[in-house]
């Protein structure tokens, strides 16, 4: 179901989360749905389909990158500091989202 590798992966990178200095950087959080909303809108419909199935210390990790995101102003908005989050975090690299503009909702 997940590329090879991917579950240690993301093992090793909670580790690395739950090892690290706890910051004052905030969280971004959103519900499953919303996230996978979002992700959609950018072009994103394979990581949405993962976001279905990944387990909470999973959209926990997302909730951080997205924090640390959108407070260094990398992100235009919460949604999107979520989205790339979850595209790093579900991939296990950092890359453009597939739009650089949300479409618009049906």
């Amino acid at each position: 179901m997940y590329p090879a590798g991917l579950k240690e992966m993301l093992s090793a990178a909670l580790d690395d989360l739950e090892a690290a200095p706890k910051s004052r950087i905030p969280r971004v959080a959103a519900t499953r749905e919303a996230i996978c909303e979002e992700l959609r809108l950018f072009g994103e419909e394979a990581v949405a389909d993962a976001i279905k199935v990944v387990p909470r210390h999973t959209l926990t990790s997302i909730f951080d990158l997205a924090g640390e995101l959108h407070a260094k102003g990398s992100a235009s908005s919460a949604g999107h500091s979520l989205c790339l989050a979850a595209v790093t975090i579900v991939e296990g690299k950092a890359r453009p989202l597939a739009r650089k503009r949300r479409r618009r909702a049906s």
